[in-house]
């Protein structure tokens, strides 16, 4: 009988149930908390910024006389999301001014794709403007990969609404 393979099963159980108990973690390391807080404070000022940016195009949009109604309509649909969205998450980041690491991180996130979300939003709205939504097939990227036809790129120049104003005017 082999006495030696009963203690290698008791080792490994041992050295398991030692890091459960130590709490090891697989996430972050000293320092990260802080960074995620300072990363999630930039983004939700780059979000006000947007905002406040597009909030000026909508004026601008507003105050042309040659856009579709309805698209300038879906614009403040989208500002008007785009400004609730900003004070929602302005609320809970001044009631809890310092996030745990996961907290932090799942913010930071969801922050950083609701941003991407509006500005191709509102870049999809000012290309339906001047008409400049329609690509007939996809683009061939790589080998196996396909992009669609309405996917924007983040390498695409943004419009602004002089821009699409000035287009739809003719000049």
């Amino acid at each position: 009988m082999n006495k030696t393979r009963p203690s290698h099963i008791v080792q490994a159980t041992l050295l398991s149930a030692l890091l459960l108990l130590t709490g090891c973690r697989t996430y972050g390391g000293y320092g990260t908390v802080e960074a995620n807080n300072v990363q999630l404070s930039a983004e939700v000022a780059e979000f006000s910024a947007s905002l406040a940016q597009a909030e000026t195009q909508y004026e601008q949009l507003r105050s042309a006389a040659n856009l579709d109604q309805g698209l300038v309509d879906e614009y403040l649909r989208t500002l008007e999301a785009h400004r609730a969205m900003s004070s929602r998450v302005s609320g809970e980041i001044a009631a809890n001014d310092r996030f745990r690491y996961r907290a932090a991180s799942r913010k930071l996130g969801a922050m950083i794709t609701q941003s991407r979300q509006f500005h191709n939003r509102y870049q999809q709205i000012l290309r339906a403007m001047v008409g400049d939504d329609s690509i007939a097939e996809p683009t061939r990227i790589a080998r196996y990969q396909a992009v669609p036809p309405t996917f924007i790129r983040s390498t695409d120049r943004a419009l602004t609404a002089a821009e699409v104003i000035r287009r739809t005017s003719g000049g």
